[in-house]
């Protein structure tokens, strides 16, 4: 009955790992298509304003253009924050299999390594998760600054 019990254990801890890397690869590719997405309004709102003078009313496409500029910027510290955790984590394994140069096979220096690592690996997952945030919610106010960039202009056309 024991043996069971583990079976049950060892195949649920492998399908929630797989879900772990089913969702990170989502996510990384939600990031890059919103940074492809804020790249690509970027264009599309320099393209539009090709030619045209620099005038006062046009502020609220100056701060559409600064937030999907901020998306980028967000969006690619969030994958390099993404890729140090992995080397993070690929140190603590070395860490604990005793293979990692900072503590060899020391008992004592390993406890103290791994704690420190998980520390350092929980720090950058709570700002990877704060990048990403920061990063969806730059791209939506620069849409919502553009929209509103376009009613004025087309108010401004009609007079």
């Amino acid at each position: 009955m024991m043996c069971l019990s583990y079976e049950i254990n060892q195949e649920s801890m492998s399908n929630k790992l797989e879900l772990y890397r089913l969702f990170n690869q989502k996510q990384e590719k939600y990031t890059y298509y919103i940074i492809a997405l804020s790249v690509t309004c970027i264009g599309y709102s320099v393209h539009m304003t090709n030619g045209k003078s620099l005038v006062f009313w046009q502020w609220p496409l100056g701060i559409a253009i600064l937030s999907w500029g901020l998306s980028v910027y967000l969006g690619l510290k969030y994958i390099r924050t993404g890729l140090s955790v992995i080397h993070d984590n690929i140190d603590l394994i070395d860490m604990n299999e005793g293979r990692h140069p900072a503590t060899g096979q020391h008992p004592q220096m390993i406890a103290a390594g791994r704690k420190t690592l998980l520390d350092i690996i929980n720090e950058k997952s709570n700002q990877s998760s704060s990048l990403h945030t920061w990063q969806n919610r730059c791209f939506y106010l620069g849409m919502i600054f553009f929209i509103i960039w376009r009613i004025v202009e087309m108010h401004l056309s009609s007079i």
